[in-house]
């Protein structure tokens, strides 16, 4: 194993403080994620680019701080991040049977990750960084696997896909996203609290001690099987349709779908298992600025809890009450309420060395997100930097008919799904596209151009914002701009922005 220090580019903290609001405080949890590649990875050019994403993102070099009077802090003190690389001669090729969400007590990832050591920031640990990256190449077949682990007390899961964009873009030498980071964050006054709304906040009223906490959560892991289901992008229409159209997202009916489908066929005559509520975990980021901006780099997520089901047999009913429960934890006033007092709650849970109660409450699911997040197409570090082999034009119709699969427009559910994806002739750089329709149920995604690529005008010349263009033999093509230097379709950084054209 080879390790590195890896030092912010230019320090940018320069030692300030950001006070941490109460619903910062899931000191005990973080984000482990494993990405694989399957060429690759440029480590020096990688060293470099992350080196540049920490001076634009400074808290990611911090400490968490925590001062007499029970306030907490991040320091943005410029330390530098822990990355290791090891080789793995094991493993033939990456097991693509692995579960995409593992399970605590079957995590087989661990050799793929350094993991943050949370019980040290627990123990007041100032040493301790809240970020590792870790790169594995699996020697057998060239493929790479990009290991990161996240402490949630910088920010959610939308916090670490920002980072991890910004450090993706600087890889493939594109400028960051316009969106920067925002680091300061509303803090919370007691007088703003509201204890009338206890009964909803369940997982924060009935906190327990870490080891009671564990001993539950692996008490339920042990007790039941994980399911995996696959649906198309037809099927989630569909579903959307039967549960009520365009007032719901497509995850709410979703949702709804499989609510619907236990209450009808596990728990129609268990009344201790029927479930009656939804607890949804909610991104209240633009909502308000002065709540939370949408650049904003905390914990702007809370669980929401539906009301009762009126019948928790119908599709359309559960599906609008989780649609209600979404709309009101939008409304600012309830929002505002809702925040201040978790944020008491959080606090008193931190210093009496508690977790919030994340285990099973009778007759209600937990829904861990109402957004999609688009990690494969934002946290990509070498699709959208390979030449784009697109460049004989093959057409999507012929590709339909040999493989079966779905040409460019088409309304897709996953990468997989679309013609050109995997094939040598057209590239990776036909994704399944659209971050609106999984954030927010507005559309539906389709096979398209990766939104980094760029096409040649046969007419005039000059590069346009379309990917879906024409080569100069008039022949239908997606490209990405990188491209080997000398080839003629090559749209390299002078070239590109040559011609006045920016990313």
């Amino acid at each position: 194993m080879t390790s590195w220090l890896v030092y912010p580019s230019s320090p940018s903290g320069n030692s300030r403080r950001i006070e941490l609001a109460g619903t910062d405080l899931w000191i005990c949890a973080r984000i482990d994620l494993a990405f694989v590649y399957p060429s690759a990875l440029d480590v020096d050019r990688f060293k470099e680019a992350l080196s540049r994403t920490l001076s634009l993102w400074p808290s990611v070099c911090g400490r968490f701080l925590v001062v007499e009077n029970g306030q907490y802090f991040i320091e943005m003190s410029d330390n530098p991040i822990p990355m290791n690389y090891t080789e793995n001669n094991e493993l033939t090729k990456w097991p693509n049977d692995l579960n995409i969400v593992l399970q605590l007590n079957k995590n087989p990832l661990t050799e793929f990750i350094d993991e943050v050591q949370t019980i040290k920031l627990v123990s007041g640990s100032l040493e301790e960084p809240l970020v590792y990256f870790k790169l594995t190449c699996i020697v057998q077949s060239d493929e790479w696997v990009l290991g990161i682990s996240w402490e949630h007390v910088l920010g959610d899961a939308a916090s670490c896909l920002h980072f991890l964009n910004t450090l993706s873009r600087i890889y493939q030498h594109l400028e960051p996203p316009k969106l920067p980071p925002v680091f300061e964050r509303r803090l919370w006054r007691q007088n703003e609290a509201d204890q009338t709304l206890l009964p909803i906040m369940k997982q924060l009223r009935d906190a327990l001690s870490l080891k009671d906490m564990l001993k539950n959560f692996m008490s339920i892991q042990n007790m039941y099987d994980q399911v995996n289901l696959h649906f198309s992008g037809e099927q989630l229409d569909t579903i959307r349709e039967l549960a009520g159209g365009n007032i719901v997202t497509i995850q709410d009916s979703l949702t709804a779908y499989i609510i619907v489908t236990l209450n009808t066929y596990c728990y129609r005559n268990d009344d201790e298992h029927l479930i009656l509520r939804t607890n949804t975990t909610v991104n209240y980021r633009g909502v308000l600025d002065s709540i939370a901006p949408v650049g904003q780099v905390s914990n702007a997520i809370f669980m929401m809890l539906s009301n009762n089901f009126e019948n928790p047999f119908s599709l359309t009913n559960v599906a609008k009450a989780i649609r209600s429960s979404i709309i009101r934890s939008r409304d600012p006033k309830f929002l505002e309420s809702w925040l201040a007092t978790a944020d008491g709650l959080m606090k008193n849970i931190t210093r009496e060395n508690l977790t919030p109660n994340v285990g099973y409450f009778a007759n209600e699911v937990t829904v861990n997100s109402n957004l999609r997040y688009d990690w494969v197409d934002l946290v990509d570090f070498v699709f959208l930097a390979e030449h784009c082999h697109a460049i004989k034009g093959k057409k999507s119709q012929q590709a339909r008919n040999k493989r079966g699969c779905l040409g460019l427009g088409a309304v897709c559910n996953s990468h997989t799904d679309c013609c050109g994806h995997d094939d040598p002739e057209s590239g990776h750089c036909i994704l399944c596209t659209g971050i609106l329709p999984g954030l927010f149920g507005v559309g539906s995604r389709t096979c398209g151009c990766s939104k980094f690529s760029v096409a040649g005008s046969s007419d005039t010349g000059t590069l346009t914002d379309i990917c879906d263009g024409k080569d100069r033999s008039g022949s239908r093509v997606c490209r990405t701009r990188v491209a080997p230097p000398g080839h003629m379709y090559y749209r390299g950084d002078d070239f590109y922005y040559g011609r006045g054209k920016k990313p």
